[in-house]
């Protein structure tokens, strides 16, 4: 994972936790899920339309868009606890595996 989005997503994270206390983001209810993806969709937009830093953070709106990936992600399994993606991830890692090994 690229060093620099590294730094960049803890320095979002940070913020977020002076702003609304650490880790608050996990405590969101169900109900409560579609603002991270409001939020995903509202820094696609303002990326797409050529603002690249978020006026709000300072930082660039991609990192702002993989947090709420990652808001999103965790709650897919948080409140739907579906493992059969790891199982399907399993399967074409092998897969792909055996593809380059026949290559050789």
């Amino acid at each position: 994972i690229d060093a620099k989005f590294k730094e960049e997503l803890a320095m979002l994270l940070t913020l977020g936790g002076w702003k609304y206390d650490f880790d608050n983001w996990r405590k969101a209810k169900k109900t409560e899920v579609i603002r991270y993806r409001n939020a995903l969709e509202r820094h696609l937009l303002k990326r797409d339309a050529g603002e690249y830093i978020d006026e709000d953070t300072g930082l660039p709106h991609t990192i702002c868009i993989a947090f709420n990936a990652m808001a999103l992600h965790y709650f897919d399994l948080k409140f739907k606890q579906n493992n059969s993606t790891r199982q399907l991830y399993i399967r074409q890692l092998n897969r792909y595996k055996r593809k380059k090994l026949e290559s050789l």
